[in-house]
């Protein structure tokens, strides 16, 4: 549950998970440390 007036936070947080899963989509590595490299 959010605190009162972190709307803008919450907002900001969508926008970029949103921008990650376009760019992404639903590749699949085969380790943790490549999908890690990918994403940073």
């Amino acid at each position: 549950m959010g605190r009162v007036g972190s709307c803008h936070d919450i907002a900001a947080t969508e926008s970029f998970f949103a921008v990650l899963k376009e760019e992404i989509g639903t590749r699949i590595w085969p380790e943790r440390a490549s999908a890690r490299a990918e994403v940073s």
